[in-house]
């Protein structure tokens, strides 16, 4: 499943104790959307990205008058 998500094996290395959780989906009825042709749960996963885009915005470091 990393491979498929994309994970680096430094992000794989570092997941944390509570990596994983579900979530659940309703219709408007309140019943599992599973049961009128969606996805009734789907897995998240928490992970520390390694790559994250960088701050286009230049540094700036404040100056005394």
């Amino acid at each position: 499943m990393q491979i498929i998500m994309g994970f680096r094996i430094g992000e794989a290395a570092r997941l944390p104790l509570d990596w994983k959780s579900w979530r659940e989906y309703l219709d408007a009825d309140g019943r599992p959307a599973g049961e009128r042709g969606g996805f009734s749960r789907s897995l998240l996963i928490r992970h520390f990205a390694e790559k994250q885009g960088e701050d286009e915005r230049p540094n700036r470091v404040l100056k005394k008058p």
